[in-house]
Formats: structure tokens, sequence, C-alpha cells
């Protein structure tokens, strides 16, 4: 009984401060909305899969040898071309030097299943137009490098897929951010619901009083300024006085 006496007094006091807990909301809620809509950077990626081998030589063969390791353990070596200084120049002259090497760099990622010979390189940009630009300029200048280091017979270089268009962004994650104001104001509003109550010292109930042990000797009522007003005009009736 006692615990659903308190449970009601909780209830009591978000009810009393509805207005501030729903005024904390709806301004964490505008905070969320204007970090989503100015200050948060959208992002959008483009991804591009290729596969690359070396072609097999006679004379590189042997019983120990193993084209499928050989190939993955190449993708490091790729990795390496990929974001080295020849290729994001030649991707930079590409894109007619509106982006810079630092940020070709900055822009691109690999991705690389273990045991596999095929990995991808993934762009991120702030529009889905200038991921699969910059995507396809660095993955021009990448071919064009592993052709010239060695040589046009002893390279291949397959595209999977092409660089992708997706114009839905992946961030920012509107849905959470909107999810976290909502929690952060729906605390806030609690937390200044329940520091208005430990701060208010004005006694609601008599409740109080008989905590303390005190004993009631009467009650005062609190008349309006109407009230009073009609109590005045009303005619006074003198004392009356018992005749012994």
């Amino acid at each position: 009984m006692q615990e659903d006496i308190k449970i009601l007094d909780i209830f009591n006091i978000l009810k009393k401060h509805s207005t501030k807990i729903l005024l904390s909301t709806l301004v964490c809620l505008g905070l969320s909305t204007v970090i989503i809509s100015f200050v948060a950077t959208p992002t959008y990626i483009s991804k591009a899969q290729l596969l690359v081998g070396q072609e097999e030589r006679m004379d590189d063969l042997n019983e120990n040898a193993n084209p499928l390791e050989r190939n993955v353990s190449m993708i490091n070596t790729y990795t390496d071309i990929i974001t080295g200084t020849a290729v994001l120049g030649e991707a930079e002259a590409r894109l007619d030097q509106r982006y810079s090497i630092d940020q070709i760099r900055d822009a691109i990622s690999i991705e690389h299943s273990q045991n596999s010979q095929a990995f991808s390189i993934v762009t991120r940009m702030e529009t889905p137009e200038a991921a699969q630009e910059v995507l396809n300029a660095v993955t021009e200048a990448f071919s064009n490098r592993v052709t010239s280091i060695y040589g046009e017979d002893n390279s291949l270089i397959y595209a999977i897929s092409d660089a992708s268009f997706n114009p839905e962004k992946v961030s920012p994650d509107e849905f959470f951010i909107t999810m976290l104001g909502l929690i952060f104001g729906l605390s806030i509003g609690v937390l200044i619901a329940f520091g208005a109550e430990l701060n208010d010292l004005n006694v609601t109930d008599e409740e109080f009083f008989d905590q303390l042990g005190y004993i009631q000797l009467g009650k005062i009522f609190e008349i309006s300024q109407e009230e009073a007003e009609v109590r005045k005009r009303a005619p006074q009736k003198p004392p009356k006085f018992d005749k012994k």
C-alpha cells in the first residue's frame, strides 16, 4: 500500500509539472532538428568492387606456389598503392584539382574480406555525385598505376561492380539523433520537476504535520476578494446577549 502511495505521488509530481516536461522535450527536439539540418555534415557513399590478380608465369610456378594466397597477400600492396601519392595525385588531376590529395585520401577506404581476391574501394563525400565522381577517378588512376608497375600483360584488373550512385545518406542518423533529443528532453524535464518539488518548502497537505506529531488546533479558510466584498455589504446583525 505504501508503495502504491509513492507511485501515486510520483505520478502527481509529473502531472503537476507536465508543462515543464513538455516544454523541455520540445526544446531538445528542436535542437536535434537544428543539428540534423544545419550542424551535422551529410555523408554519402559510393562503392566499387575490384578483382585484381596477376598472370601466372611458368618460371614462377613450382610445387609450393599458391596463386590464391599470392593474390590475397597482394591486397595490402594494392591498398598502399591506392592511398599513395602517385594514384591520388593522378586522381586529383582527373578531378581538375577540385579536391586535394589529402581530401581524397580522407574520403576513401578499403574493404576486404578474409581469403578473398576481391576488395572494395569506398568513398564518403557530402553529395552522392561527388562520391561517385571521386571514386571513378581513383579507380581509373589505380588501374593505370598497377598496369605501369606490373606490365600490361602481367596484371589483370576486373571491375566486379562500378562506382555506385546512392542517393541515401549514411549519416547523420536522423532517427537516432531525434530519439536522443526526445529522451534527453524528457530526462531534463523530469529532473526539473523533481528539483522543483525538492526546493518547494510550502506545506500543501496535513500529512506533513501528522508525520511531525503536531496536533491540529483548527483550520483557516481563505476567501476570495469577491466574497469579502459581499460580506462587507451584508447587513450586520447586532449580537444577542442572554438574559439571566
